[in-house]
Order: structure tokens, then sequence, then C-alpha cells
């Protein structure tokens, strides 16, 4: 064995001709992922080609050589956690240099990849550090902060797993629909939608490694295949023979027929663009679940214009009357926004109505913060920040609420849940409608289909007994039914 020295460290490099290449024995990484399940897609995407480098994943930053920051830009306290953490991280390093790469929405806007949009020079002065900025389709570019012992010859087709059997599986990014308040379009760019042979391929490139369930992810993913001229040619088509399917429908109804998967989930949809016979397919194809989140924003009209949304509150009204008659096992999310720039009481009564109305058991709930650059930017932010505060509690004990109340709904039925994480005896997996279930039974394992009956719930949890089984009771866990 010999010695060879680097910038970052004494490498042991073994010159025995079974060894394949050189590869160092300490270089550790440390990824911090904020934002949404796109994000999340990327970063395992980031973790399998450093791994294709034997590079570690290391649990503390202040320890690691390389920082990956995957960031989100939606509201300002994403961007404040993100120069608080490099602060911290440089502090706590004691004159350690580790190199910064920052990828997702930041990274997008600090590149000024879409020229319509650039980050404060504020923010730029406190990201000054950063050795790289680079986006979800430039992942091999953290390979300009590797040693040079390291071979491009390492990067392999990367993989986005969850866990052994789901994966999440992107086929569209970006936006077009620059809602007032809202910094994605400027961040991920346009809408560019995967074409279906590539995802059936990618699909079937994880089935032959055991996924059984995937996660299609699009910023606006009933948008599929319609960006640009493609939406005109598709509604002449429907204008001609309105039984014209949805390109998202036909998508699905080739991955349930050319696939060997158990299970298949979206999200996230527009209301506009969130067709009949879209809902049929959730309904008839037995593979795809009766999951939908589709982000309503707000519950009143005047509020949903001055959002440069493109639908109205009877719009809202009618699709989702259509949705919950449709899909009876249905597992409803949505998003909101409180405190946008002339929400009145009277607009937020209508939010809390709408939440009210319809069976969602989950929803994201934001105060409003100014994006700078977007047109909301230039509105009075009228709203103080206790009412934003008051309004954001206000609606999180009603979706608390509906949330308990849905779930009461799941006591005593029977269903098959999918088990994808385990820890000592108790393991999670999920019904075909995405709904999670707790289950206390060392017997089971990973990737096992088992059937159970739900046997106590809460606002947050299900927690299911095997059929056949003794019935076996989380200890002390503070479920009540």
């Amino acid at each position: 064995m010999k010695q060879k020295t680097c910038k970052m460290h004494i490498h042991i490099i073994c010159y025995d001709k079974t060894c394949y290449k050189m590869l160092p024995c300490m270089l550790t990484y440390y990824l911090k992922t904020f934002g949404c399940q796109m994000n999340e897609e990327e970063s395992l995407r980031i973790r399998d080609f450093l791994g294709g480098f034997k590079i570690k994943e290391n649990s503390k930053p202040t320890d690691a050589d390389i920082i990956i920051i995957n960031t989100c830009s939606i509201r300002q306290t994403a961007e404040d956690r993100l120069t608080g953490l490099i602060d911290s991280i440089r502090t706590g390093q004691k004159g350690k240099t580790a190199k910064i790469a920052v990828t997702g929405c930041i990274a997008g806007l600090a590149l000024d990849q879409y020229k319509r949009y650039q980050l404060s020079k504020s923010l730029l002065r406190k990201l000054n550090t950063v050795d790289l900025f680079f986006t979800a389709e430039e992942v091999d570019k953290l390979a300009s902060l590797l040693p040079e012992v390291y071979s491009e010859e390492n990067y392999y087709n990367l993989k986005h797993t969850v866990s052994p059997i789901s994966a999440f599986v992107p086929i569209m990014k970006g936006c077009d629909n620059y809602c007032s308040f809202c910094i994605v379009p400027f961040s991920k760019g346009p809408e560019r939608s995967i074409p279906a042979p590539e995802i059936l391929q990618e699909i079937q490139k994880l089935t032959d490694q055991g996924i059984k369930e995937v996660l299609l992810l699009g910023q606006k993913i009933n948008s599929y295949e319609l960006e640009g001229e493609k939406r005109t040619l598709w509604a002449k088509k429907k204008l001609k023979d309105p039984q014209t399917p949805h390109p998202l429908t036909t998508l699905l109804e080739k991955i349930q027929e050319k696939t060997k998967l158990e299970r298949i989930f979206f999200m996230t949809s527009y209301p506009t663009d969130f067709t009949d016979d879209l809902i049929e397919a959730i309904r008839v194809l037995p593979k795809v679940g009766e999951y939908i989140h589709i982000p309503v924003q707000s519950g009143s009209t005047k509020i949903l214009k001055s959002m440069q949304r493109r639908y109205s509150r009877p719009q809202l009204d009618d699709l989702l009357d259509k949705i919950v008659s449709q899909l009876p096992n249905l597992h409803l999310s949505t998003d909101f926004i409180v405190g946008f720039p002339g929400e009145t009481e009277v607009d937020f009564t209508k939010s809390k109505e709408l939440l009210e109305k319809y069976p969602f058991d989950m929803a994201y709930i934001a105060p409003y913060s100014p994006r700078p650059g977007t047109t909301s930017a230039s509105m009075i932010d009228d709203i103080p920040r206790k009412e934003k505060k008051d309004r954001w509690a206000e609606l999180t004990k009603i979706l608390e609420q509906s949330a308990l109340q849905q779930n009461k709904q799941y006591l005593g039925k029977k269903g098959t849940v999918l088990i994808g994480r385990k820890k000592r005896t108790v393991a999670m997996g999920r019904l075909p409608n995405y709904k999670e279930v707790e289950i206390h039974d060392p017997s089971v394992n990973i990737g096992d289909i088992v059937p159970v009956e739900i046997i106590t719930t809460d606002a947050w949890r299900l927690v299911g007994a095997i059929l056949g089984r003794p019935t076996v009771l989380p200890g002390q866990a503070g479920i009540h039914s």
C-alpha cells in the first residue's frame, strides 16, 4: 500500500492489479433536502451518483467533505433556512474547508437559467461561499468537486428509489402558469414532458430491481404532453372527438398494461386540467390508486383571480363534487395559502368553508410570504403577520377535525397494505389509495402485501392488524379511536 495526498484527504491507494480503480477510503458527503417530492426525488439521484463513487453519506454536516443542499424557494423561510444552514456549517467546521454545492430551486435562479428572474443581491452575497450551483439535470457537475483519483467512468445509470419497493419517477418538469405568488416557473423553467417510451423503460428498470409502486411526479402533472402547441392540437382533437383521452390517461393505461408494477400514484394536479376521463382512469384502472393531491390555494374567487389561478370557486366545487362522487375510496389532499394580499375575513371564511365541505385528510397550509420577482411581490402585503398566523392556526384546526373524521371511517375496514418500511417490530405500508398504515407485527417484511383490518385511528395515523393473526396493539403509542 502507498499513500498519496490531495487537498481533501490522505488517500490510501491500492496498486493491486485486482483493483479496478483507485478509490479514497474516507471521503463523505452531507445532503440536506428542502421542499417538495420533486426535490426529494432529485436528492435520491444525487445519492446514487455519489454512491457510484463509493462516497459515503455523513449525518453530521460539520464532519463532511462535501455539503449538498437541495433548495426550495417557494417561501422566504426556505431561503432563510438555506443561508442559516450554510453559516452554521462554516462556523461548525472549525477550519475545515468543505466544498458546498447548491441545487434545486435556488440554484436555477442563481444560474439565471431561464432569464426571467434573478436572486436579490443580498442573497447572492450570503451565498458567496458556495463552490457550485447545479440543476437537477447537471448532477454530473458534482464530479468537479472530487479529487482527481475519482474517474468519470464511475458514473452509472441513476435510480431514484425511496425504499426497496417504492420509487419516484418524474414524468414532466417546470410550469407555464405563472401564478402571481409562485416562483416555480422561474426556478424550474417551462413545462417539459418526458416521452412515454422513456418513462416505460425507466419503470421497467425499476421493477427489475424489485420496485412495486411508483409515484409519478410533475409540478403540474396533469399538463403532461400539453405544453405549447401540444395543448392546441389536443384541444382540436377533443373538439372533433369528445372521447379523446387526456395524454396522462393514455400514459397511465400504458404503465398499467406494460409494466409489472403493483401500484401507481401521481401528483401534483392542477384543477383546470383534471378531465373526466382522468377521473375515470383512476376509478377503473386496478393499479392506479385513488389518491389526488390538488392544490386549491383559496376558497375565494376574488383571491383566486388575484393569485392568477385559472379557475373560480364554482369551478372548484364542480370538479371536487365529481371527484368525490366517483371515487369512493378517495384519499384527498390539497394546499392553501392564508393571508394573501387583499384577503378579507369574508375571503378567509370561504377557504374555511371549502376545507370543511370536502373530505380532505391532509392539507399543506402556509402563510403568504412575498417572493421577489413574482407579480404578487408588487402588491401591498396588507395582512399583519399575527393575523396570518391566526388564520393558519384556524385552518389547521379545521384540517385536524376533517382528518380525524376521515380516518374514523377506516375503523373496522379491511384492505391490502404494501409494506415499505420496517423498524424493529413496527412496519409501515400503504393502502391502495396511498394512505399509510402502521402494523405492529414482527413477522412482516418489506415488500410483503398483507391483508389488514384497521383497528385504531387518530387524525394522522391508521393502525392495522393482519387478518388471521392475533391482534397486536401498539404499546403506549397514544393512539385513540
